[in-house]
């Protein structure tokens, strides 16, 4: 099969020696014909070839051969003679289909990749709600820090009280309401700081 590069060599050579003989050389520009370019357009719903010449550019039905959109001025009459070519035209047929079933297999694949993304999203949908209730759960209560002030403060406190005042309020004894009947643990722990407080005497 050849190429888009190779039919525009042709047509090119095609050009040049069309006018040659027609006693056209003296003015034959041939540096004109250098860029000269073919595409197709796959979005056409015909198969068609996009000729280039400079800045003029033409779009051709290759099924029939006649111009759908553009212009090529004078070297027109040049390409549709090229395109009257039984070769040329299943050349370029050729390629039209060639192009047309590459592009047809990527948007299937793209097709099949959306489709295997959307599966996947269906599937993680319940693990990623799952997740989340679960983070729901084990988040922690909004609770009010606790202020560094505050906390300076009662490292200072501690550290001003003196060794004997530390004492002092270990064995001080607690303060209960007579309201409250006394356990067996209270007058274990009471006569025990009294008879510490008796040694201490002594």
């Amino acid at each position: 099969m050849k190429t888009l590069h190779e039919l525009a060599s042709k047509l090119q050579t095609y050009i040049i020696k069309s006018q040659e003989d027609a006693h056209n050389q003296t003015n034959l520009n041939v540096t004109k014909y250098n860029n000269l370019k073919l595409r197709m357009e796959t979005r056409l719903h015909y198969p068609n070839v996009i000729v280039c010449i400079g800045i003029s550019e033409a779009t051709f039905n290759i099924a029939d051969g006649t111009k759908t959109d553009g212009g090529l001025g004078p070297d027109e009459k040049y390409v549709r003679k090229w395109l009257g070519s039984s070769t040329i035209v299943a050349d370029l047929k050729e390629i039209w289909i060639a192009m047309s079933d590459l592009i047809k297999a990527e948007d299937e694949e793209k097709a099949i990749a959306m489709e295997g993304e959307a599966d996947e999203a269906k599937r993680d949908a319940p693990r990623k709600k799952h997740l989340r209730n679960l983070m729901d759960m084990t988040a922690p209560l909004d609770t009010e820090p606790e202020s560094e002030d505050e906390d300076e403060e009662d490292e200072e406190g501690e550290e001003l009280m003196t060794l004997e005042e530390s004492i002092q309020h270990k064995d001080a004894p607690v303060e209960k309401d007579d309201t409250e009947p006394e356990t067996v643990e209270d007058v274990k722990k009471n006569l025990k700081n009294y008879l510490k407080s008796m040694f201490r005497r002594i």
